[in-house]
């Protein structure tokens, strides 16, 4: 670590949990009462609490919050800001909270410090944030900020150290839907689009794990597609398109989305990464034995 770094941590530690005076500090933790709120990330203002021993009165977001526990402001540094917060990101440091926490701790602290070593990655973090945050089921299937930060990442930084990753949750963010819930055209075009973005990218780090995504999408849609015709007793099942068409899928197709699967997971457990390549055997050991992904038996 360059002593650049490792300076600000040691005056960190020396200094007191709040000034005598009015001092920058960075805010760890939302704050909220009667008449506002503040989020986490932000850069205030605050001092010691003159009425409640180790409180500090804070002024953020243009109002003040009275008696703060001193713990949930740190002594502002630009350059530690943003290691902790990367930190915190990046290797689950501390109490992380919620999706929402997350997404707003390293949004403010980017807009705070929009120049720092490792703004690429934290904002890469903050993209694969932005899509858990915005497509959760409190906030449904929005995907208009995720892809707009993923578009600023790839104009930032064309040929940025995330760009594979980032290239693919844009991928993802404009196929999937928040559920499949067994629809077979809904995940038959994704696979077609998966399987797309890896011919156009044949040397993308992350070609493993999408593979593995694809593998997974197709255990499902032979799934649900199996138990549909079980449920029908037909060899072909009908499915609505979403357009007013009817796309027919048969027992036949639905062993194909099998085979896919097994297909891909031979290969990756032939391969060299060692997770990648113990996921495959799991998933290869569950098909064998009759397990499932989306249904009883689940899979072990």
């Amino acid at each position: 670590m360059r002593l650049r770094y490792v300076l600000p941590f040691v005056l960190l530690l020396s200094l007191p949990a709040a000034a005598a005076g009015p001092a920058k500090g960075l805010l760890l933790k939302p704050l909220k009462d009667a008449k506002g709120a503040a989020e986490p990330g932000l850069v205030v203002t605050y001092m010691s609490s003159a009425r409640t021993p180790g409180t500090v009165n804070v002024t953020a977001a243009g109002r003040q919050f009275q008696d703060v526990p001193g713990g949930q402001v740190m002594p502002f540094d630009s350059d530690v800001a943003v290691c902790w917060v990367y930190l915190q990101l990046k290797e689950g440091q501390g109490n992380m909270g919620t999706i929402e926490y997350r997404f707003l701790l390293a949004r403010n602290i980017l807009a705070a410090v929009p120049t720092h070593p490792l703004r690429e990655d934290l904002l890469a973090l903050h993209c694969q944030n932005a899509r858990d945050y915005f497509r959760s089921p409190t906030t449904g299937a929005k995907t208009g900020t995720p892809l707009a930060l993923c578009r600023q990442y790839l104009s930032d930084y064309p040929r940025g150290s995330h760009r594979d990753e980032i290239e693919w949750l844009i991928c993802r963010l404009e196929t999937e839907p928040l559920e499949y819930e067994g629809d077979v055209p809904l995940l038959a075009a994704s696979i077609d689009r998966f399987d797309r973005f890896l011919w156009q990218h044949p040397r993308a780090a992350n070609r493993s794990e999408i593979q593995l995504q694809l593998a997974a999408l197709n255990r499902q849609a032979h799934e649900s597609l199996s138990r549909t015709l079980s449920e029908k007793k037909s060899q072909v099942a009908g499915y609505s398109d979403g357009k007013g068409k009817i796309v027919n899928y048969s027992a036949k197709e639905a062993q194909a989305f099998l085979e896919r699967a097994r297909a891909i997971y031979r290969e990756l457990a032939a391969g060299a990464d060692p997770q990648t390549r113990a996921a495959a055997r799991v998933a290869l050991f569950n098909i064998e034995n009759g397990r499932r992904l989306t249904s009883a038996p689940a899979d072990w």
